[in-house]
Parts: structure tokens; sequence; C-alpha cells
């Protein structure tokens, strides 16, 4: 099953990845997901120190106080 980003409509493909946010579970692509390296939600002992998280802008300004999205972020592969 192929996803949309809930921001523009654009559909998954190899160049243009779907996440889904960590939040409320949209579907956004890389261009439109906020990065947060250090999300605080998985403080558990048994997780690495940091663990970054994948938002929408809507719950990235909500949670975190940021909604302009990482652009560093769009190019990612991992």
């Amino acid at each position: 099953m192929k996803l949309k980003c809930a921001q523009r409509g654009d559909m998954e493909s190899e160049s243009n990845r779907i996440f889904l946010c960590h939040h409320c579970g949209k579907p956004v692509c890389q261009e439109h997901s906020v990065k947060v390296d250090d999300d605080g939600a998985f403080a558990d002992p048994g997780f690495p120190p940091s663990i970054a998280a994948v938002h929408c802008p809507d719950c990235a300004r909500q949670h975190h106080g940021r909604g302009d999205g990482w652009r560093e972020w769009a190019g990612a592969t991992s």
C-alpha cells in the first residue's frame, strides 16, 4: 500500500518517502515532516539515550514549539 502526504497529497515513491507522525499518525513526506532529535518520549532505560522522532507540522508546534520543518531532514536516507 502506498501512502500520500497529508500536507500536500504527494504519493509515496522511492524518491518521496512517507513517515507517520509519532503523535497523531498522520502520514507526512520528508519535506513536511519535522524531526525532533531528542523527543523525550522514549525515556526508557532499554532505549539508546537519544532517539529521533518524526512529527507532522501541527504536532511539532503543539508538542515541541516547532513547525518549520528541518531542511536537512529532507535529504536524509535513514
